[in-house]
């Protein structure tokens, strides 16, 4: 909590800058649509200026009410707690959207089961398409890869397991 308190004016003018330069370059631009490339750009400019001029005046309060002593304290611990806030943000960020995808889920359990067979629809898609437009093809006809293949099925072969060639590379035939 405390290292959200500290950073709070750093998310508020960054967002507020990265926000204005991405509008003024999709308005400046014909190809951009919303300016989302600016967004982290600005984000990391004004943060490489304004995170350590917000430490240097927060340990100028601190030196100022608190003294020395919890001046440099401050000056070199704060850093790591800044890094644990940050940490625990992009944790508690991704807790929470897995929370918002499986909550329908848990309210309908069939739209479970209709995911499913759509993520099955969609990658058998996908594998036409590759197969179509031959995408794996550079994989078959490698040499280096064909003799990477060899040396793995020989390999699983002396341990016993099965020779998958689709798992290793799909299309080549071991009597290639």
């Amino acid at each position: 909590l405390s290292g959200s308190l500290a950073a709070a004016p750093y998310f508020i003018i960054s967002n507020y800058v990265s926000e204005k330069k991405a509008k003024e370059a999709a308005a400046r631009s014909s190809v951009k649509i919303a300016g989302r490339d600016l967004l982290a750009t600005w984000k990391l400019l004004v943060a490489m200026a304004l995170v350590p001029a917000l430490h240097v005046v927060y340990t100028f309060l601190f030196w100022v009410f608190l003294g020395e002593t919890a001046s440099i304290v401050y000056f070199f611990f704060m850093p790591f707690v800044c890094l644990l806030t940050v940490l625990s943000f992009e944790v508690s960020q991704k807790l929470y959207m897995s929370l918002i995808a499986l909550m329908p889920q848990l309210m309908a359990s069939a739209s479970g089961v209709t995911v499913v067979a759509k993520r099955r629809e969609v990658k058998e898609e996908v594998m036409k398409v590759i197969k179509e437009f031959d995408w794996d093809k550079s994989l078959r006809d490698n040499e280096e890869m064909k003799h990477l293949y060899k040396q793995l099925s020989q390999s699983n072969l002396m341990e016993g397991m099965e020779d998958d060639i689709d798992t290793c590379l799909p299309g080549l035939s071991s009597e290639e």
